[in-house]
């Protein structure tokens, strides 16, 4: 029930980073990277993971990581190669992410080095996040801009709206500005539904546009 060590391997087995944490005070850790030669790995930029000398976790009274804080061998804050020296995340009783938010050096939202300050989440009942909204540093919707690398089809989006089936697969995805006004990302798609046969496999995706008309998505 309590992880003390993750290890972190590539596709061919070898270990990319080893990250360990030890208790420092009630629901607050103290956490540790070392590289593949058990060595201590300072913070750099990598596509798939960001390290740091030492990070700090609090957990919230559920036991979900509520702060992350990248410091030095001091215990001083310093950003990570994100450019961001604090992630706040905001969790619900169910453990449901209602805000994921980065913080400066002195705990104040920040754009990050990927152009926003993080997002906000709504759930229903069924446990199902059934929208998220992009933030700026002062807390206001905005446009995701087309910097990091997973947004995709959520480039030049402000609101994603889910819908889902009785079986809690999700059947459409919208896009919609803060005001609730239907909108479009970069590529003209306003929504996108998911279709699946008896066996409950994905069969078909199909993107519209505003008016309605079958459009290709930024895949082509």
């Amino acid at each position: 029930k309590r992880v003390v060590q993750e290890r972190a391997y590539d596709e061919d087995g070898n270990i990319v980073y080893i990250f360990s944490r030890v208790p420092v005070d009630e629901k607050q850790y103290i956490g540790s990277y070392k590289d593949s030669y058990g060595l201590p790995a300072e913070m750099r930029k990598d596509s798939l993971f960001t390290y740091g000398t030492l990070v700090r976790l609090t957990e919230d009274r559920w036991g979900n990581d509520s702060i992350i804080e990248y410091i030095d061998a001091k215990g001083k804050r310093k950003l990570n190669s994100d450019g961001v020296a604090m992630e706040v995340y905001i969790c619900d009783q169910y453990g449901h992410l209602l805000k994921q938010q980065s913080r400066d050096i002195d705990g104040n939202l920040i754009i990050d080095n990927w152009g926003n300050c993080g997002i906000e989440y709504e759930w229903d009942s069924n446990h199902q996040m059934i929208s998220a909204i992009y933030m700026d540093d002062r807390w206001k919707p905005m446009r995701m801009p087309n910097k990091r690398s997973d947004v995709g089809d959520k480039y030049n989006v402000m609101k994603t709206v889910c819908k889902y089936d009785c079986y809690g697969r999700l059947i459409e995805q919208a896009f919609f500005t803060d005001k609730d006004e239907p909108d479009s990302n970069a590529y003209g798609v306003h929504r996108t539904t998911f279709e699946f046969d008896d066996k409950g496999l994905q069969i078909c995706v199909t993107n519209y546009d505003l008016n309605g008309a079958p459009v290709n998505d930024f895949t082509g």
